[in-house]
């Protein structure tokens, strides 16, 4: 009796021991399953993050204009305006024929080629009484490359008063100015070449104050 109770014991321990054994493994299987979901999920999350865009916009410059390769029209107008060699050349066209004094000190007739001073100024809008046609106070302040200035009043160039051809040179008989930029200002009937400045590089319009 006590042999049959023995083994039932023995019989019953066993089981136990297989059960919990079999509840290990259960609980082993589901953590590596649950760890790789976990991974599956985190690869899922990775792969779909978008990869960082590159910004296909040029970078801009920050080196300034060699100084006399531009021209500035600034002042008392609605658009400043900043006009390189090539947007004076397809501006209107004119011409100016002259004797003038040549650095070697002999004078020879010459023809100047551009666009006139008016012109120029009439693109940047001038908000001065009269604009470019009958203004009796307004003129242009014209700086060179070289630091040199001069003043036009616009009278001396509106058709109701002088007339004058000033202009804003890029050609002298027909090749390109031997100066240090890309243009000169050209203004006929002037006793002396003062005002004939080289390198023009800013047209400031402006008025007295009434």
């Amino acid at each position: 009796m006590r042999r049959k109770t023995l083994l039932q014991l023995i019989f019953a321990l066993a089981f136990m021991l297989a059960a919990v054994g079999a509840l290990h493994r259960d609980a082993g299987i589901a953590r590596n399953a649950t760890a790789r979901a976990a991974a599956n999920a985190s690869g899922a999350v990775l792969a779909a993050e978008p990869a960082p865009e590159i910004s296909a916009e040029p970078m801009s410059s920050a080196i300034p204009a060699a100084p006399g390769t531009v021209l500035e029209v600034v002042g008392e107008v609605a658009r400043s305006r900043v006009l390189d060699l090539k947007a004076l050349q397809q501006m209107r066209r004119s011409s100016v024929t002259m004797s003038i004094d040549d650095p070697d000190g002999k004078r020879r007739v010459h023809t100047f080629t551009g666009v006139l001073l008016r012109d120029v100024i009439a693109a940047a809008h001038p908000t001065v009484e009269g604009g470019t046609d009958s203004a009796m106070r307004a003129y242009a302040l014209v700086q060179s490359v070289g630091g040199t200035s001069a003043i036009v009043a616009f009278p001396e160039f509106e058709p109701p008063f002088n007339g004058k051809q000033v202009l804003v040179a890029y050609l002298l008989d027909g090749a390109p100015l031997p100066i240090k930029g890309i243009a000169e200002l050209v203004v006929p009937e002037d006793a002396s070449q003062g005002r004939f400045l080289k390198g023009v590089t800013r047209i400031e319009v402006g008025a007295p104050t009434p």
